[in-house]
């Protein structure tokens, strides 16, 4: 949340993000319908994974630029593709290397400006460390934490939250059987799901843009 105590005298503005207002609210319908056409995801019933890792850490110890992606993405096609359709959200500018013949099943979306709308398009959530958590949580639904060996964090980041609201699948065995059984992730977690949102996201109710015009645009403030 965020807090704006400039001012002597003036009340702190205890808000949320705007940004995640839509999270809470459900967004706007039409431009789900929009963005569902342009994935070509129109109908589709199967589960919408978004995979949202984090940048990989180089040799160096700085983000590494390669596109391409530690998700086991051709089990996943092969074991999953029937049932669930990956929408692989890359942490760095550019598209994500996907290898061909996974039309249908994975589908690149780096080309989406609005992650919002992707998370709220999808039914579950695949991430290692990226705060993409934080906002995801709001939604109250499956969140499966992928890190494989050789995942490496920047030196000097903060630790990862303890506990995390959701599995954690250090080896592609794990992940699957984690998106493979999303109904028992979703009820198995609830419980560490509310606490993480009750420690992380306390001042998003899907008001924060209403709030911060009502306070400094409304005459509500200074």
């Amino acid at each position: 949340g965020a807090a704006d105590g400039a001012g002597a005298g003036v009340e702190p503005l205890r808000t949320g993000c705007p940004r995640n207002d839509p999270l809470i609210t459900g967004g706007d319908p039409h431009e789900l319908a929009a963005l569902r056409r342009r994935l070509g995801l129109s109908g589709d019933r199967r589960y919408a994974v978004l995979y949202a890792p984090a940048p990989r850490i180089g040799d160096d110890g700085l983000p590494a630029r390669s596109a391409e992606l530690a998700f086991p993405l051709e089990r996943f096609v092969r074991e999953l593709g029937g049932t669930h359709v990956l929408l692989v959200r890359p942490p760095h500018a550019g598209a994500a290397v996907i290898p061909p013949g996974m039309d249908g099943a994975v589908i690149d979306t780096a080309a989406v400006h609005d992650a919002t709308l992707l998370m709220l398009l999808s039914d579950a959530l695949v991430t290692d460390e990226s705060p993409i958590m934080f906002d995801y949580a709001l939604l109250d639904r499956p969140m499966v934490f992928y890190t494989p060996d050789g995942t490496r964090r920047p030196a000097g980041a903060p630790e990862p939250p303890v506990p995390v609201p959701g599995p954690v699948a250090a080896g592609d065995d794990a992940l699957l059987a984690a998106l493979g059984d999303l109904d028992g992730v979703r009820s198995g977690h609830a419980a560490a799901r509310r606490r993480f949102t009750e420690l992380y996201g306390e001042y998003d109710t899907g008001t924060a843009g209403k709030a911060i015009v009502e306070r400094f645009f409304a005459g509500g403030g200074r």
